[in-house]
């Protein structure tokens, strides 16, 4: 319960989907409330065709950041 604050930079920049539902914005995400529990982070840049996703943690009160690399496999 509670919630706890997404930071999320990827290279190059990607539109940012969060359990399912677009955030109608794009990377970097800085401090982005979110409810403390497990989510599914989709990223998809059309311009180049790449997509990505990943399971995050958010935990009520802390900072959770990431960084992700597009273009690697």
């Amino acid at each position: 319960e509670g919630f706890g604050t997404l930071f999320l930079e990827s290279e190059p920049w990607a539109y940012v989907s969060i359990d399912g539902a677009p955030l109608g914005s794009h990377t970097p995400l800085l401090g982005l409330r979110l409810p403390a529990g497990k989510h599914r982070v989709e990223l998809k840049n059309p311009v180049l065709g790449l997509q990505k996703t990943m399971n995050i943690t958010i935990r009520a009160g802390e900072e959770a950041r990431h960084y992700l690399d597009l273009t690697s496999r």
